[in-house]
């Protein structure tokens, strides 16, 4: 957990920061430890599959973006200072670099986005933006000088770069940011961070679904109903001189919410689903071949365990009688008796061959556990 500042715990920064303004947490961190350095995030770079990006400030023209993968070389002949290295998603490429999300398992995971890391040398920043979603920004080496607005009232952009950068940005807040600080924003706050020195800095990044993913993914559960609109409750006035009468509209809203939100576990099997759908080119791979029971039993009685793989998203959620699991877009019923086995599941990443061998002799339980080997969201290890 984040070592809070006197007077701030969770539930005061829930109800007087969260998606609301800025907050600079001092030593959040204590002794924090980068999982990475800085020749480990350049050769993530150099992977094919994982995104990475280098921007550069001092190029002509100013503020251009380099996507990667990267060759080797290309490190070489950067400057020696005015730019920086990003790369996304560092959580499923790198499953130990999770200990810099643990401090902030105080909120859902279903909210939970990636982790990025970004390095740059003295003088290296991305420019100043805004950015749509919450982020803590968790400093792993060196400083780095952040310059904040809450509310920037001029959204202009600078022109003639790729980079969606603020053309008038004025800092209204200022910190120096040193291994173990945190500086969390909200959604809107615009940010300029400038490195001091060699500066490695975390990003840990929450996202909430856009209203138009959410009605889209309602729509196709709809469709699949083919409920029409009803009206026998119609009154004459309705037909006077081509008007949409209130009662109309009214009616309408309440067999929209029918044809859609029909049934209670409606709306949070479409959530989970939703929730947990990896994005395309992260998602875990199936087995080349699939693990069959007598298969499986044979591992854990050699003392072989279970993993999540790192890319899998998985959460859950109560049915009438029992719960839903939810796998990289899937939506699995799962026995009361695996109340327990669903919620490690969804908070846990791995599992020792004891635990799992009391999984799989509960109901339902060999079932559950084969089919997320089949589809690769578990591994065995």
């Amino acid at each position: 957990m984040l070592h809070w500042p006197e007077g701030l715990d969770v539930e005061r920064f829930l109800y007087e920061y969260w998606q609301k303004k800025p907050v600079f947490l001092p030593r959040a961190i204590p002794s924090f430890d980068s999982p990475l350095d800085p020749d480990e995030v350049a050769g993530l770079a150099c992977e094919p599959g994982i995104e990475s990006r280098i921007v550069m400030e001092n190029s002509d023209p100013p503020w251009t973006l380099e996507n990667g993968p990267f060759e080797p070389e290309r490190f070489g002949r950067l400057p020696q200072t005015g730019w920086s290295l990003l790369v996304q998603d560092v959580d499923k490429h790198v499953p130990e670099s999770n200990r810099v999300r643990a401090g902030f398992r105080f909120l859902p995971d279903w909210r939970f986005d990636d982790l990025m890391v970004s390095f740059a040398p003295p003088g290296g920043s991305v420019g100043p933006h805004v950015d749509a979603y919450d982020v803590f920004l968790v400093q792993g080496l060196g400083r780095r000088r952040w310059h904040v607005d809450p509310s920037p009232r001029s959204r202009r952009r600078i022109p003639g770069t790729p980079l969606d950068l603020l053309a008038d940005f004025q800092a209204v807040h200022e910190w120096v940011a040193e291994p173990g600080d945190v500086l969390y924003l909200p959604p809107g706050a615009a940010h300029h961070g400038v490195a001091l020195d060699h500066c490695i800095t975390w990003s840990v990044g929450f996202r909430s679904p856009l209203a138009a993913d959410v009605i889209a993914a309602l729509a196709d559960t709809a469709t699949a109903r083919a409920v029409r609109y009803a009206d026998s409750d119609m009154v004459p006035e309705e037909a006077a001189d081509g008007l949409i009468h209130d009662r109309a509209v009214a009616r309408f809203r309440r067999w929209l919410e029918d044809a859609v939100l029909h049934e209670s576990g409606c709306l949070r099997e479409t959530l989970g689903c939703l929730l947990t759908e990896p994005k395309s080119w992260l998602h875990p791979p199936a087995p080349e071949a699939p693990v069959r029971e007598p298969g499986l039993r044979d591992h854990l009685d050699a003392g072989g365990g279970l993993s999540k793989h790192p890319m899998s998203l998985m959460a859950r959620s109560r049915r009438e009688r029992g719960w839903t699991l939810f796998a990289n877009g899937r939506a699995l019923a799962v026995d009361p008796s695996l109340e327990s086995v669903a919620a490690a599941l969804c908070a846990e990443s791995a599992w020792p061959a004891e635990r799992v061998s009391d999984w799989l002799g509960r109901p339902g339980g060999s079932a559950l556990i084969l089919d997320l080997l089949a589809d690769g969201t578990l591994e065995l290890v």
